[in-house]
């Protein structure tokens, strides 16, 4: 009996360090559920569409690296929204803001040091190291990559396609095919003697740019990506938020920390 006891003991001992291990190695991340379109969407910027209105809010930010929501007090506050259809994935970002700066003006410039929303997304629910980063600052300018272990010779043989600037990861810079892009503003950008309101980026992110990436077939209801969203600031205090939870040190690049994203009905 003694013998049994112990042995209980032991395994509950090695279940619980199991358990450990697996909640360090896979985080528990929130979800967003996105929803169809019940009309056209153009990505103008203007947020005019009866399928903007009738969607709520994904989320609210956090203030890096805290999981405190970020709060008209602690600096100007963001509000999200995402669709899809058959072809493509929508992402609309309203930043109100008092204060926009934003001075690149040529693609994959260094445009997260401006005025500038992120897209992490990845099509794989269970690799989600294998995805893009879409970075666009207020003037529309913007950068993306494709992170995978080895890029694929599809994604090699499109134009524009080159190694990233981090030499130590096999990441290449590439132009989203069909990727659109809407933008609007209320202040004047880069004058930081008044009060700005807001600035508005709208993307229009084909699902057929995921093929570069391997994805295999466009989703389905009830399918389930991978992503987060960011937003850095010039001089905006806190300049740094995500939708998801990041811990410190950690950057904006850290895929096993992205949330579960189900394409709805």
């Amino acid at each position: 009996m003694k013998k049994t006891l112990r042995t209980t003991g032991w395994m509950f001992v090695l279940l619980l360090a199991a358990g450990a291990l697996l909640t360090a190695a896979d985080p528990q991340v929130g979800s967003v559920t996105v929803h169809r379109t019940t009309g056209k969407i153009f990505a103008d910027g203007n947020l005019d569409e009866p399928d903007w209105a009738r969607v709520p809010v994904v989320g609210t930010f956090r203030v890096y690296p805290t999981d405190v929501a970020e709060t008209p007090e602690a600096g100007d506050t963001t509000e999200i929204r995402m669709l899809w259809d058959n072809d493509n994935l929508y992402v609309a970002f309203k930043a109100n803001d008092r204060n926009i700066l934003a001075t690149r003006t040529r693609r994959q410039e260094d445009v997260y040091n401006d005025d500038c929303v992120e897209v992490f997304v990845s099509p794989f629910a269970d690799n989600p190291a294998n995805y893009t980063n879409i970075e666009i600052n207020a003037l529309g300018t913007y950068l993306s990559e494709v992170h995978q272990s080895k890029p694929s010779e599809l994604l090699r043989k499109l134009p524009g396609v080159r190694d990233s600037d981090y030499s130590d990861k096999p990441n290449v810079h590439w132009f989203v095919p069909g990727l659109q892009i809407g933008r609007l503003h209320q202040g004047t950008m880069n004058n930081e003697s008044d009060v700005d309101s807001w600035w508005v980026i709208e993307e229009s992110i084909p699902l057929d740019a995921f093929k570069y990436l391997g994805m295999k077939a466009k989703p389905k209801p009830g399918d389930v990506w991978r992503f987060n969203l960011y937003r850095i600031g010039g001089k905006l205090n806190p300049p740094r938020r995500n939708l998801f939870f990041i811990p410190e040190p950690l950057s904006n690049h850290s895929p096993k920390y992205f949330g579960r994203l189900i394409f709805a009905k």
